[in-house]
């Protein structure tokens, strides 16, 4: 099973990032993220067996969290860069403690064998995924004629393990644990 840990945003977040995707459709032919799949990753594990799912549960109860996070949600950006965007995202900002928690997560899940992060944690929430051949000028057009954005704040008060189930159609992602911070 795809397995990777993440903070759900509220209802009325994930509302205003469906209007944006709803906004941006017609822009780009890009994979948009559905709405039951708007979350901020804190950590891919990637394939994990059935059978040590209960130990990663475990290992994922004892990290070190220390107490809900400010989460702030403004701006958009493109990964890996602008230059070659690959992904749309609604860009995450938040104090040093949600980069302790992908560090905390990153230790457990090495101690259980998953291999760490090769690359910097760069918080962010995926609106889009921009295959290799997308035009994105219209796309970056919608983006610049946006008036200014409303502060879209919430306090992250725990994190989910999830799964990723592939369809078809797209991943579905399944919760199957929530740890409070």
């Amino acid at each position: 099973m795809r397995l990777f840990t993440a903070i759900d945003i509220p209802d009325a977040l994930r509302q205003r990032a469906v209007g944006w995707i709803q906004q941006f459709r017609p822009t780009a032919k890009a994979r948009w993220s559905p709405a039951g799949n708007l979350h901020i990753t804190t950590k891919f594990l990637g394939e994990v067996a059935g059978e040590r799912l209960a130990g990663v549960e475990e290992a994922l109860r004892t990290i070190s969290r220390g107490g809900p996070i400010p989460i702030r949600l403004g701006g958009f950006g493109w990964l890996p860069n602008p230059h070659s965007p690959r992904i749309l995202y609604w860009g995450v900002h938040a104090p040093e403690s949600l980069s302790a928690l992908h560090t905390a997560t990153d230790a457990a899940m090495a101690a259980l064998g998953i291999p760490r992060e090769t690359k910097p944690f760069r918080a962010h929430l995926t609106l889009a995924r921009i295959p290799p051949d997308c035009p994105v000028v219209e796309l970056r057009q919608a983006i610049a004629s946006l008036p200014p954005e409303q502060p879209a704040q919430f306090e992250a008060t725990s994190f989910h393990l999830y799964e990723s189930e592939l369809h078809p159609n797209g991943s579905v992602y399944v919760k199957r644990a929530e740890f409070p911070l």
